[in-house]
């Protein structure tokens, strides 16, 4: 399929929500198929429910193909790599979940100059992009997380938080809100070390949370976790040393990852958004864009609901923070 026409005003970069752009490829129909591409951070449950997600939006709304490919690890370069190979295929947009915000930019400025819109998730610093997508603000999830885990601590005792990288902006934009609302709201409640890195990876961060039991000892009351990984790794080391209910566990996480911890009682509660909502408004606000329509602060999106635009970030309403825990996660197919 050839691509037909492509036209993008790089007004965007200055006022995010008057873009037109269009550019498209002929489906077995004769339709304009706009061609979108999601890039997750690694090969995750919660990527493929956000494909999920594009699926039934492209399915729904028509005249969008969705395709997804992903890194074999939480890599920049390796993402880098995969925002290249879409930019030779020519495709009309591409959504990426970046490991390292900040290594996509050359590649992102790249695919724009090719007349490729960009758009990204979990990265509100990134700079060479039409729109961000966040199901609620970071400030608001990073709240959340210490509320639930103030309330399991008893609100007392050191905790230790868990990032998937350094570099993940959203991850430590998390992290950030909840020490400062720590501050604010429990006094008695006290942070023991600078942020731990899981690399996105359970076994990490079962191993760094053991060396935490370790040093720590009855200083360490709860764990925090920002990748969803995180939590079921922790929750495991609590619950080989038989700490339930000394250590709590709290976190970003899926009900699928986390249900075993939440039932032996070594993860408390973990939060997330839906991430096929994610995928459908993220999709939905695509197709607006590349069909040359403007996306305004106010709109009602999709899956996002009345999204709040600050810079080039929509933010869907606050709604969205999903608390799950042992009496509701089966409800979830995530």
């Amino acid at each position: 399929m050839k691509r037909t026409l492509i036209m993008l005003v790089m007004v965007l970069l200055i006022v995010p929500s008057l873009v037109f752009a269009a550019g498209s490829k002929e489906g077995s129909g004769g339709e304009d198929l706009f061609d979108i591409v999601l890039i997750g951070k690694l090969e995750h449950p919660m990527f493929d429910n956000t494909f999920i997600g594009m699926q039934k939006a492209a399915k729904e709304l028509g005249g969008v193909k969705v395709t997804m490919v992903n890194p074999a690890e939480a890599d920049a370069a390796q993402q880098v790599a995969l925002v290249e190979d879409q930019i030779a295929k020519g495709v009309d947009a591409i959504l990426v979940v970046p490991n390292d915000p900040g290594a996509l930019e050359p590649a992102f400025k790249k695919a724009n100059d090719a007349g490729i819109l960009t758009f990204t998730h979990e990265s509100v610093l990134s700079k060479n992009i039409t729109f961000d997508f966040e199901a609620f603000s970071n400030e608001v999830f990073g709240q959340n997380h210490m509320d639930n885990l103030a309330k399991a601590m008893n609100y007392e005792g050191g905790y230790i938080c868990f990032v998937g990288n350094l570099t993940a902006v959203t991850h430590n934009s998390w992290v950030d809100a909840e020490i400062a609302w720590q501050k604010e709201k429990y006094p008695k409640m006290y942070l023991l070390r600078d942020r731990l890195v899981s690399d996105e990876r359970t076994e990490v961060a079962y191993e760094k949370t053991m060396e935490a039991i370790k040093t720590y000892g009855d200083k360490l009351k709860g764990v925090i976790g920002s990748s969803a990984s995180d939590p079921p790794g922790a929750g495991l080391a609590v619950a080989e040393k038989g700490l339930q209910d000394k250590i709590a566990v709290v976190g970003t996480s899926l009900g699928s990852m986390a249900g075993p911890g939440l039932d032996d009682g070594s993860i408390k509660v973990v939060s997330i958004w839906d991430p096929q909502k994610i995928g459908y408004g993220a999709v939905w606000v695509m197709k607006q864009v590349l069909e040359g329509k403007t996306v305004a602060d106010g709109t009602d999106v999709p899956g996002l609901g009345k999204i709040d635009i600050q810079d080039k970030v929509i933010y869907g309403d606050k709604s969205g923070i999903l608390n799950i825990t042992k009496d509701n996660y089966k409800n979830f197919t995530f």
